[in-house]
């Protein structure tokens, strides 16, 4: 089912399970989702390689041992640009401008601050898949 070329493939990487658990519920009321999850970047990274690229990734930015801003920035220097452009949405608790600014300038399609709402969880995964790679766009509308 992974391969199914009508899914929109999705990497959730958020080390706290409570919150992790919280977004597969929310994104089970999505249509034509295949969500993979990890605890943290090198998770990332491992699935990533194994499973070949995704459509979007959601990724908390405070994770240990790897955190997501490492792992994006990690993500965008891959050489294969069908994993180095993967549309990516930071998850976090802080709103200072330093963690908004860390976002931007590694590329992120933007962040959803905790507690993430489901409005606002699929707003975001919507403008990410469109304005991503040419065929995360034509995923965007199956949400």
């Amino acid at each position: 089912m992974a391969n199914e070329p009508s899914l929109i493939r999705i990497l959730l990487l958020e080390d706290e399970a409570f919150i992790r658990n919280t977004i597969r519920r929310m994104l089970r009321n999505f249509r034509n989702l295949d969500v993979l999850e990890g605890c943290d970047g090198t998770e990332g990274l491992r699935l990533l390689d194994e499973t070949g690229p995704f459509d979007l990734m959601l990724c908390d930015v405070q994770m240990a041992p790897m955190d997501g801003l490492t792992f994006v920035r990690t993500v965008r220097g891959i050489a294969d640009p069908l994993r180095s452009a993967i549309p990516a949405v930071m998850l976090t608790a802080a709103s200072d401008m330093e963690t908004v600014r860390s976002v931007s300038t590694l590329g992120a399609c933007g962040y959803l601050l905790k507690p993430i709402s489901y409005k606002a969880l699929a707003d975001r995964m919507a403008q990410a898949l469109r304005n991503g790679p040419t065929p995360a766009k034509q995923l965007a509308g199956k949400l």
